[in-house]
């Protein structure tokens, strides 16, 4: 008969038979003294395992919103860069950083039309050919080419401008060469 006390506990909690069904059962088998002690051990091993339960699912839910916040910025990440690639690529420019803008300053405090005069880049990232400073370093070596259109150095830029301007200067002074006459060889 004493084994016959853990049944109602067994049959509660493990088997899930609700406490009502239990009390009555055991009130038939005459084990009805250790009944109510038996059915509110069940009822709160009941309560705490529906408590545990509705824990994990807070838990699960509050996961889950993190998540969905994780991605949700990831996405607005993603659409920050991709709207700045495109801005980039609308302007054709690259990004200015700070030494640049001084490097921007320097040219400009030496040369106030600076880039008028090495030749303004075009929307789509071309030279103008034409202009007379390009004209003169297409006539320099290849090298020093090179060096001017791939610097960034205000120093760099300034000392090409003044060699220009120089050379300028010496074939405006300088007269032209004769031009031979059409019966002089």
């Amino acid at each position: 008969m004493k084994a016959m006390r853990y049944v109602p506990v067994l049959l509660i909690v493990f088997l899930g038979v609700a406490p009502s069904t239990v009390s009555a059962w055991c009130l038939s088998c005459g084990i009805s003294a250790a009944i109510p002690s038996m059915t509110n051990t069940a009822e709160q091993l009941l309560l705490i395992e529906q408590q545990q339960e509705q824990q994990q699912e807070q838990q699960q839910q509050a996961i889950q919103q993190q998540q969905e916040q994780q991605r949700e910025q990831q996405q607005q990440a993603i659409q920050q860069q991709q709207a700045i690639q495109q801005q980039q690529a609308a302007s054709h420019t690259q990004p200015v950083d700070e030494n640049d803008n001084r490097e921007i300053e320097a040219l400009t405090k030496a040369y106030p039309n600076w880039r008028e005069i090495v030749g303004a880049v075009d929307s789509y990232a071309k030279r103008d050919l034409n202009n007379p400073f390009r004209v003169w370093l297409g006539k320099q070596p290849e090298a020093y080419q090179g060096m001017i259109n791939a610097s960034n150095s205000a120093s760099v830029i300034i000392a090409a401008i003044d060699k220009f301007e120089a050379d300028k200067a010496k074939a405006a002074a300088s007269p032209p060469p004769p031009v031979p006459k059409s019966g002089q060889r």
